[in-house]
């Protein structure tokens, strides 16, 4: 026997499969929301430090090219350049770098030739070409240039050139250098968070807290491409973004790390993440039993319509079915108690016919008993016709013995004929006699064959009433069955 669920169940199992459903679909939508939240808040992070970077950059730039005038218009230090008068150079460069240094402008004052061949520096004595990059766009363009380059140490610093007139012709570079120690500082105190600045090789340049990039131990992304990462350091929570530092032409120079301390966010995330899941899945219980207990209580009128129908099934039609409402069950109920009425109906019209029958029945009985003392009385009477007629069938025979005997009687009076005439005359008066006499007995012998023929017809007619009768009693026996 193949076993099914009931309404109940599947209608239990489909609401609450419905329900994991949009669950599912309200879980993994909150799942794609949080990480288009994460998303646009890494977004949000990076163009927010990025633009913070930028203009702390800017502004020590600004701050160093509103110092350019100390050098370009420093008529003594112009000649000096103009002619190569190293002494009288580095006495006025360094008057300049001792000013600007103490200002915290600039960490280091470079003076080249066009050709970008080292004329004086300070703090460190340098000599040879210069290789900023800078330098060339400055000569060629003669303008100021100022960005984030690759420094001596092979690490980063904030460089800002300029070209050095003389009566409106170059005769030399001026480099004002900066290291990022101040621009870290700056970033830090205003982000509030830990920075590092490494090169291109990954090798740390400047960083606000020593040791901090080897706790880290953070994969770093291509060069050019950033990343953002939440790292655990025990005690604290940290949000870790990576972007790249460009230089002149966008040219990649290395990576800005910039360190949160994420542990209050973090928590709070989580705690929104666990209130969240705890609300869906207390949610999801309060569906499921919230459906339940409205499928039982929708069903519970269809229990009972499903036992008054068994009831019904096993033959009580006492019952009283209540109609409960104009919904789809109330017009089932309103169905069946039409039904119940009906089947009383149908049931009293088969007792009050059944009562007929049985009157019909006795009747029956009563005609066919008459029926059987008829066919019985009849019965005799047709063996009382079978004996007469077997008494005639007798004479009948004996009529025709004597007729053979008289034919007998006749050949042998032919024959005595034949013997004599004269006793021809004597005989024939005896032959016309018994001619006469056998005529008679023909007709006699006619008639009988004529009675035999209608007692024959008589039988047939009794038999047929027999057969007629046989077939009433029959009849009348089914029809009492």
């Amino acid at each position: 026997m193949k076993h099914t669920m009931n309404l109940r169940t599947r209608l239990t199992a489909a609401m609450i499969a419905i329900t994991l459903l949009v669950a599912a679909v309200l879980l993994f939508s909150g799942k794609v929301s949080q990480e288009l939240i994460e998303t646009r808040y890494e977004d949000v992070t990076y163009s927010g430090k990025s633009l913070l970077w930028q203009n702390i950059v800017s502004f020590q730039i600004h701050n160093m090219e509103m110092s350019i005038p100390s050098i370009a218009r420093d008529r003594v230090l112009r000649k000096a350049i103009k002619n190569r008068d190293a002494e009288k150079i580095a006495s006025g460069a360094a008057s300049t770098y001792n000013l600007l240094s103490a200002s915290k402008i600039i960490t280091e004052l470079v003076i080249t030739d066009t050709q970008g061949n080292i004329i004086f520096s300070a703090p460190n004595k340098l000599s040879g070409k210069s290789d900023n990059p800078l330098i060339n766009h400055a000569v060629r363009e003669g303008k100021i240039h100022g960005n984030v380059v690759p420094n001596q140490n092979n690490g980063l610093s904030l460089s800002l050139v300029f070209p050095i007139y003389n009566r409106g012709k170059a005769i030399g570079v001026g480099i004002y250098q900066r290291d990022l120690k101040d621009a870290l500082a700056e970033f830090k105190k205003s982000e509030g968070s830990d920075v590092i600045i490494l090169d291109a090789k990954g090798q740390v340049s400047e960083t606000t807290s020593d040791g901090l990039y080897r706790q880290l131990d953070v994969e770093l992304p291509p060069l050019g491409e950033r990343s953002f990462n939440i790292i655990d350091l025990g005690e604290t929570i940290n949000s870790v973004t990576i972007q790249p530092v460009t230089g002149d032409e966008d040219s990649l120079l290395g990576y800005l790390i910039n360190v949160s301390d994420y542990t209050e966010s973090y928590s709070k995330q989580q705690s929104s993440s666990l209130i969240t899941y705890s609300v869906i899945i207390i949610s999801i219980l309060m569906a499921i039993f919230v459906t339940y207990w409205y499928i039982q209580r929708s069903l519970r009128p269809l229990q009972d319509n499903v036992g008054e129908l068994q009831a019904i099934s096993a033959g009580d039609l006492t019952g009283n079915i209540e109609v409960i409402g104009d919904c789809e069950i109330g017009q089932q109920q309103e169905a069946m108690r039409s039904m119940l009425e009906n089947l009383r109906q149908m049931i009293q019209t088969i007792h009050d016919i059944s009562a007929q029958m049985g009157n019909a029945s006795q009747q029956l009985m009563t005609v066919t008993n008459e029926t059987e003392m008829g066919v019985a009385q009849q019965q005799q009477e047709t063996e009382s016709v079978a004996t007469a007629m077997n008494e005639m069938t007798a004479t009948v025979s004996e009529v025709a013995q004597n007729a053979v005997r008289a034919s007998e009687a006749a050949n042998k009076a032919n024959q005595e004929s034949k013997e004599g005439l004269r006793l021809v005359q004597q005989t024939v008066e005896s032959i016309n006699t018994l001619a006469t006499d056998v005529d008679h007995s023909s007709g006699l012998i006619h008639t009988l064959e004529t009675e035999a023929n209608n007692i024959g017809s008589v039988v047939d007619v009794i038999r047929g009433i027999a057969e007629q009768t046989n077939l009433l009693a029959l009849n009348a026996a089914i029809e009492a069955a």
